[in-house]
């Protein structure tokens, strides 16, 4: 591993200084109607439509400057043009205006090999590695998701293993996210289903960014050591980044946890990971 992230106990409480300040008032009353609204887009674009809506822009407009030269200066224009994009949306399940800030702080996951190890090997918590798995048992142990949903996730986890080891076409990972979300919407009438929200997040992004690649075929993707990018690298980010956001919250916020700024974490650090497998934003980034 080239980079490892760290998240010790003062990180989670800075981070939680900027998910507290940026969260709206918890209301207990609001939180099954704010579940409802992630399925629907109310005249607005579903959180993976805004995902794709930010590729196609970056993919068309986004030009590297050669006059960047140091590593850090190239995140930061690329995070600064992706944010700025991101006014543009509204979406009501999501807090648009962490999401905007919230770029520049996962601005590591546009490099391939950071995305790669997140998958891998997880995060350092508390001077504790969890992996993605243990990040999704976390949330079932302290009551924050449902069996329900933390069964969609494991699942969508072992068919990312699957595709990355060749086992699952990207077609047969596509029609597993469909049936995942069919299910999805027919629970939203059981109760003791709460917290679907972390999985309906990691589902949309992960539906709509698989038809942007299949109706963009032309799009070059990053060669690494001569094998193609795996672009299921987003939906890495969506878990791993929405996980976190999620436990970062129920431990410094008395296990109340704003759904709307875990889809905003989970949105960015998605962009991020997918914008990396741009042929010519991923070279730029890693040219000397």
């Amino acid at each position: 591993m080239k980079n490892k992230f760290n998240f010790p106990q003062i990180f989670l409480y800075m981070l939680s200084f900027i998910l507290l300040s940026c969260q709206s008032s918890y209301d207990d009353t609001n939180v099954n109607e704010e579940k409802k609204s992630l399925s629907k887009k109310m005249g607005q674009l579903s959180i993976g439509e805004i995902h794709n809506e930010l590729l196609t822009y970056t993919y068309t407009e986004y030009q590297p400057l050669d006059d960047l030269n140091s590593l850090e200066d190239k995140l930061t224009d690329l995070a600064n043009f992706q944010s700025e994009y991101l006014q543009s949306f509204d979406n009501s399940s999501v807090d648009m205006n962490y999401a905007i800030s919230h770029i520049n702080d996962v601005k590591e996951f546009y490099l391939l090999e950071n995305s790669m190890d997140l998958f891998l090997n997880g995060i350092e918590i508390n001077r504790n590695i969890k992996t993605l798995h243990e990040m999704n048992e976390y949330l079932l142990e302290v009551g924050a998701i449902s069996n329900f949903d933390k069964s969609i996730v494991d699942d969508v986890l072992i068919s990312l293993d699957n595709n990355l080891n060749g086992e699952l076409s990207n077609k047969e990972l596509y029609n597993k996210l469909l049936v995942h979300k069919d299910n999805w919407v027919e629970s939203q009438s059981n109760a003791i289903n709460k917290g679907a929200d972390f999985s309906f997040i990691i589902l949309d992004i992960g539906i709509n960014s698989l038809e942007w690649w299949e109706n963009n075929p032309n799009a070059p993707i990053m060669q690494t050591n001569a094998l193609p990018a795996w672009i299921a690298t987003d939906i890495v980010g969506a878990i791993g980044g929405a996980g976190l956001a999620a436990i970062s919250q129920h431990i410094l916020n008395d296990g109340k946890i704003n759904w709307k700024l875990v889809a905003a974490a989970g949105l960015t650090t998605a962009i991020t990971a997918s914008t990396g497998v741009f042929g010519k934003i991923g070279k730029w980034l890693v040219k000397k």
